[in-house]
C-alpha cells in the first residue's frame, strides 16, 4: 500500500497521467515495437492482439496511478486472464514478465519526461514511482502465477496422454 502523499500530489501526478493518456496510441506503439525486438517469442503473437493487450495493460495501469492506489481485484483478474491467455499461446513466463517490464518502463519514462517538463515536484514523482512499482509487481505476480497454473495443467494432460499410450501398448 502507498504512503500517504504530500498534498496537491495526487492532483499533480493526475494532471500528468491525463497528459499521459493523449498520447496513448503513440506509446502503445512505441512499446508494442520495443517487446517484438527484444523478446523474439512475441513476434509470433499478432501485433493487433499485442497492442490491444499492451493499451488495456497501460490504461490499466494509469488509471491506478491516476487515483495513487494498488490494482483492483478486476484489473488482476484481467492480469491473470493475460497470462493464461500467454501461456496457452506457449510464450515462457519469462518472456511475459519481460514485456510486462518493458511495458511499466515505457510508463515510466515518459512519465519522467512530462515530469520534468512540466516541473513537478519530488513529492509528486515519488508518490508516482511507488504506485507504479507497487501496482506493477501485483499484477506480474498475478500474471506468472496464473501463467503457471495454465503450465501445469498442460503438463499434467500431457502426462496422462503419456501414461495411456504407454497403458494402450502395454495392454494392446
Amino acid at each position: 500500500m502507498a504512503a500517504p502523499t504530500a498534498p496537491g500530489a495526487a492532483r499533480i501526478v493526475a494532471s500528468l497521467v491525463a497528459e499521459i493518456e493523449t498520447e496513448i496510441d503513440g506509446l502503445v506503439a512505441r512499446t508494442g515495437d520495443r517487446i517484438r525486438e527484444e523478446i523474439p517469442e512475441f513476434r509470433r503473437v499478432p501485433a493487433d492482439a499485442l497492442g490491444r493487450a499492451i493499451r488495456g495493460n497501460v490504461l490499466r495501469a494509469l488509471t491506478a496511478l491516476r487515483d495513487l492506489r494498488p490494482p483492483t481485484d478486476a484489473e488482476l483478474e484481467q492480469a491473470a486472464a493475460i497470462g493464461r491467455e500467454r501461456a496457452e499461446q506457449g510464450l515462457t513466463v519469462d518472456a511475459v514478465l519481460h514485456a510486462y517490464r518493458i511495458s511499466i518502463s515505457s510508463v515510466w519514462s515518459r512519465f519522467g519526461e512530462v515530469a520534468r517538463e512540466r516541473g513537478a515536484d519530488v513529492a509528486s514523482v515519488l508518490a508516482f514511482s511507488e504506485t507504479l512499482w507497487l501496482w506493477a509487481d501485483a499484477v506480474m505476480d498475478i500474471v506468472a502465477s496464473a501463467h503457471r497454473e495454465v503450465e501445469l495443467e498442460q503438463a499434467r494432460e500431457e502426462q496422462q496422454r503419456r501414461d495411456a499410450f504407454v497403458l494402450a501398448l502395454v495392454t494392446g
